[in-house]
């Protein structure tokens, strides 16, 4: 019984180790994703403030063609936006999960190492007492050659 939990727990915590590694990652990967979409965000909106600021300057006189495209444009600049802060809504759910992973990946990771090491002391300890039995062995074994 020993044996096998001496070679398991070991393994037990490389695997808790590499979950915590794994969610790490996927933590990082999220993180990026939100940074890329809030610059697509940022462009997005400048972009739409530009035309809104073309729109409101527009001069009667070029048309109520342009001044229509115009608004339709921004009319789309708005969708997208609409589009890309439910994503974003989205990764932060995902980044928040995540999150939520990698706390319980670390307590797991916690755990197996306190097995590790309390595996590890009783197998010193079971260690010091064979060798204390071998010792008082010695000694009785030598105490009965001397009182021969």
């Amino acid at each position: 019984m020993m044996k096998t939990a001496g070679r398991a727990i070991p393994l037990l915590v490389r695997l808790a180790e590499n979950k915590v590694s794994g969610v790490l990652h996927r933590v990082a990967e999220i993180k990026n994703m939100l940074t890329k979409l809030e610059e697509r965000l940022l462009q997005l909106t400048e972009l739409r403030h530009d035309y809104t600021e073309r729109l409101r300057s527009l001069q009667l006189d070029k048309g109520l063609s342009e001044a229509q495209n115009l608004r339709r444009f921004i009319k789309s600049l708005l969708d997208m936006e609409d589009r890309l802060k439910a994503e974003r809504e989205s990764i932060e759910g995902r980044l928040a999960q995540a999150m939520s992973d990698l706390a319980q990946a670390r307590l797991d990771q916690k755990k197996m190492q306190s097995l590790l090491e309390r595996q590890s002391s009783r197998q010193a300890k079971a260690d010091e007492e064979k060798e204390q039995r071998a010792m008082d062995a010695a000694g009785i074994a030598r105490f009965n050659r001397q009182t021969v």
